[in-house]
């Protein structure tokens, strides 16, 4: 398992086009040949983060396994910076999923920091489901005018 692995990652890695998903991919396939080395994988994590800055979505997706590899390994305080930096990515993001996300992971590496992540989690969850109801009202309403 881990010859095909490491042979996968490398077949990817050769592939000049790679987006999104090749690097997800990679993060993936390295993280599993991490496991069965049981090996620092730091400065991997690290490496993936520079090479894909401007990819935002993908920056997130490493932001967030790293966090979770650091509270893995108990590295709190570097957790606790990752864990930072990620909700500061997604707190003025386009998807409230991410910014909902981010305040578990930053409730899991920070303890002072939980019962701020609680109170702006449950505030988040009540502006939506506001939006939500803005657009049922509006949607009975056309289809009220509709039948009128």
């Amino acid at each position: 398992m881990y010859n095909e692995s490491l042979q996968l990652m490398n077949e990817l890695k050769k592939d000049k086009s790679s987006g999104d998903i090749n690097y997800l991919l990679i993060v993936d396939i390295q993280n599993k040949i991490n496991i069965i080395k049981n090996y620092d994988a730091i400065s991997d994590y690290e490496y993936y983060l520079k090479k894909c800055k401007g990819y935002k979505n993908l920056e997130l997706l490493i932001y967030f396994d790293y966090a979770d590899y650091l509270l893995s390994i108990k590295s709190i305080d570097k957790a606790k910076q990752i864990a930072h930096r990620t909700y500061e990515l997604c707190k003025n993001g386009s998807s409230p999923f991410g910014h909902l996300n981010s305040l578990v992971l930053l409730g899991r590496a920070d303890p002072s920091q939980r019962l701020f992540a609680i109170t702006e989690y449950d505030r988040v969850i009540d502006e939506l489901f506001i939006k939500k109801r803005y657009q049922q009202n509006n949607f009975y309403k056309i289809q009220l005018e509709t039948n009128q």
